[in-house]
């Protein structure tokens, strides 16, 4: 009777180490994700501080390059990055 217990309890907790590393592998993912917009949006924020005043910026909405002011991609990009920081 003792095997019995003590096989239902290691099924358990290898049902629950299971689920814990499903929950880990999906964080890692996020985490990655999260790494992968920020290193990305700070190279654009370095690009866009290279640029001089009224330098044509331009933006993918759908299929279209839609012109944007450079002041207006700099506001966004720091936007971004800032909230991005606060996810991490």
């Amino acid at each position: 009777m003792a095997a019995a217990e003590l096989q239902a309890k290691l099924e358990v907790e290898a049902a629950a180490f299971q689920a814990l590393s499903k929950d880990i592998s999906a964080a890692e993912g996020a985490r990655a994700q999260v790494a992968q917009q920020f290193s990305e949006n700070d190279m654009v924020a370095k690009e866009l501080a290279r640029l001089e005043e009224g330098a044509g910026v331009f933006k993918l909405v759908g299929p279209l390059l839609v012109r944007q002011d450079l002041v207006e991609a700099r506001a966004n990009v720091a936007k971004r990055l800032q909230f991005i920081t606060g996810e991490r």
